[in-house]
């Protein structure tokens, strides 16, 4: 349940995908009223103060919030070394208690964690993972190698701090975490162009950031 477009592909990554094209994704599970989400820092760093607006914002839609240790730590631009952020998000992938993983925000990092993380149990019981930019590292690395739906969305630090002054573009945006957490359908209107042939069509939608797709072009997660 991933966004956006595709990065440049080699060959053999076109090969595994042609291979790969029946894979069955598994799909977590939808949020319920009173369900924890998680935020945790896998790249930049973030302060308490910055993801304030967000957590707001979630709990008054009726969920609860529990906070990464991450949240705070600052190790240059990351938050928090390798190891604390890699030692943070597995345990927010461990607990059974958090149903969906919000990333604070992106920037970089990400890339430097993934292969720390342990993906065994979250396997058998997987939740979904949110956020876009240097999060399309998960992103991919969830949808080639653990084979889990994830949702590439903005993360806490696109919040409004003012909810009700923020343009109704950005409203849009933020509601429809909430709408694919509780598995309702989203649309996605554009414009038309003369070029458009009316139809329908099913697949698998996956992406996000260009140019970490592109870096990734070689790797396990691509």
């Amino acid at each position: 349940m991933q966004m956006a477009g595709m990065g440049l592909m080699t060959l053999p990554s076109l090969a595994a995908t042609a291979s790969n094209k029946n894979r069955k994704i598994k799909v977590p599970a939808y949020l319920q009223l009173g369900d924890t989400i998680g935020i945790t820092c896998p790249a930049g760093f973030s302060l308490l103060e910055t993801i304030q607006p967000s957590i707001d914002l979630i709990q008054s839609w009726g969920y609860k919030i529990q906070l990464g240790t991450t949240i705070g730590k600052m190790d240059h631009t990351f938050g928090g070394t390798d190891v604390e952020r890699a030692q943070d998000f597995q345990q927010m992938m461990d607990d059974p208690n958090i149903k969906a993983i919000l990333c604070a925000t992106g920037g970089y990092g990400a890339v430097r964690m993934v292969d720390l993380l342990n993906f065994k149990s979250f396997k058998q019981s997987p939740k979904w993972v949110i956020g876009f930019s240097d999060i399309t590292v998960l992103h991919s690395h969830l949808h080639q190698v653990v084979h889990v739906a994830s949702l590439h969305s903005k993360m806490c630090g696109s919040f409004p701090k003012e909810w009700a002054t923020a343009d109704e573009v950005q409203q849009a945006s933020i509601l429809s975490i909430k709408d694919a957490l509780e598995g309702k359908k989203i649309s996605y209107p554009s414009i038309p162009v003369e070029h458009n042939r009316i139809g329908s069509a099913k697949g698998l939608l996956v992406g996000g950031n260009l140019k970490i797709l592109e870096n990734l072009n070689g790797s396990a997660s691509m």
